[in-house]
């Protein structure tokens, strides 16, 4: 606890010292959830109901320098149960349409993974996306926009070198992982994507994705098949996602529907999920969620029917 309370001090003093050039947010996420069968669920998978502290993060973030090229960004989680520094790096724009990072950041990889926490739709993660994406690790990175024509950009491209050892953690190999994702917009709000993954972290690793989403005032959706080959053994998924906005920036129902394969050499290991749910903001990320979750694991037979409600706080 002495950590954490001398972190949010640094931090609460960075931002006094620092003044305009930075930018000092964050938000929490207090969850309850009830499960039939917990060991099947999204999240606490020890007891049938539980409230959860699921996050309490701290942002700081600004620029340097009198023409404002470099950012830096920090995150720290201060629940003690996963406390520990989520991101920090630098960003070099030598152009407003390219950036040279470098720390420990989201890797891009996959639609979903580098969304911010706070505007994911659901109350968990998509389970195939959370078990074949890869997360959060150390490296550089190169992104940029191109083809700006009627105020976006119809290309998107990162592209960078990692550990691949995750988040917190040192190299382990000589060897450094490969990670690249590409935008591709025809039309303002639709977007096709794909993303590819190669490295020798703890043995192979060969990923790949292929999506597509799209953000409207009234509608928005996502879908992605997901790829993985490590070290000989192949899993895959998919998911889909539709997000109905019936009062924008208020009122949002939504479903999902989620298939993940832990194994696609053994028969009938398919576990799938899914998610009914309605969402209501009273500021900006500020928001109660309700979801209601079904899952069936064709490995054990097993089902479980799940609620779920999160506050999630911004501020």
């Amino acid at each position: 606890m002495k950590k954490q309370l001398l972190i949010l001090g640094l931090l609460v003093g960075m931002e006094t010292a620092a003044g305009a050039q930075m930018k000092l947010s964050g938000y929490a996420h207090v969850i309850y959830g009830a499960n039939e069968t917990p060991a099947l669920g999204l999240g606490n998978k020890e007891v049938n109901s539980s409230f959860d502290l699921a996050r309490a993060c701290m942002t700081a973030s600004g620029v340097l320098g009198e023409a404002k090229q470099v950012k830096y960004f920090l995150q720290y989680d201060f629940v003690q149960t996963t406390a520990g520094l989520l991101d920090l790096y630098g960003e070099w724009n030598p152009l407003a349409t390219v950036g040279v990072r470098m720390g420990q950041y989201k890797i891009p990889f996959s639609i979903e993974m580098p969304i911010v926490v706070t505007k994911i739709e659901t109350i968990y993660a998509t389970r195939s996306v959370k078990e074949i994406a890869h997360g959060r690790d150390v490296g550089l990175q190169v992104s940029g926009k191109a083809f700006t024509a009627n105020g976006f950009p119809q290309l998107e491209y990162a592209a960078g070198l990692i550990n691949g050892t995750g988040k917190n953690a040192k190299e382990n190999n000589n060897h450094k992982d490969f990670v690249g994702t590409v935008y591709v917009q025809p039309v303002k709000g639709l977007r096709l994507n794909g993303s590819l993954y190669t490295g020798k972290a703890d043995g192979s690793r060969d990923r790949w994705t292929a999506g597509i989403d799209y953000i409207g005032t009234h509608f928005s959706g996502r879908s992605e098949y997901l790829s993985a080959n490590d070290g000989g053994t192949r899993r895959r998924g998919y998911y889909g996602l539709a997000v109905w906005k019936l009062v924008p920036d208020k009122w949002e129902i939504l479903g999902k529907y989620d298939v993940y394969n832990s194994n696609t050499d053994e028969p009938k290991n398919e576990i799938r999920d899914f998610t009914a749910g309605i969402n209501y903001y009273f500021a900006y990320l500020t928001r109660v969620q309700l979801n209601f979750i079904t899952t069936a694991d064709q490995k054990t037979d097993g089902t479980n029917n799940a609620v779920a409600a999160c506050v999630q706080l911004y501020f």
